[in-house]
């Protein structure tokens, strides 16, 4: 096979790949996290640079209030999607997690 016709498929089959869209949420401490989309199963991760880090577990505090609870590093649970809230303070988000959790 000549290389121009080497190159043509490679270059036919780069085509074909579709560029993914990242969806992006700050957290209130300025951090960017980012997902194909925010639904559960998704991956989620945080932006440093050049970086991209799987989010770590916890309850990750939203700019807008909302409040993102990762239960699998990195990964967006079904739960996690129920709780999602906007509130006024961070005594309000913690009073959202108690009583969704019947702490």
């Amino acid at each position: 096979m000549k290389a121009n016709n080497i190159l043509n498929r490679i270059l036919a089959e780069l085509s074909s790949i579709r560029e993914v869209k990242f969806e992006q949420m700050t957290l209130e401490n300025g951090a960017v996290l980012e997902a194909e989309s925010f639904e559960a199963g998704n991956e989620v991760f945080v932006i440093s640079g050049e970086d991209r880090v799987a989010a770590p577990i916890g309850e990750h505090l939203l700019a807008d209030g909302r409040i993102l609870v990762i239960t699998e590093e990195g990964v967006i649970a079904e739960e996690d999607l129920q709780l999602f809230r906007f509130v006024d303070s961070v005594e309000d988000a913690w009073e959202v997690i108690r009583a969704f959790y019947a702490l």
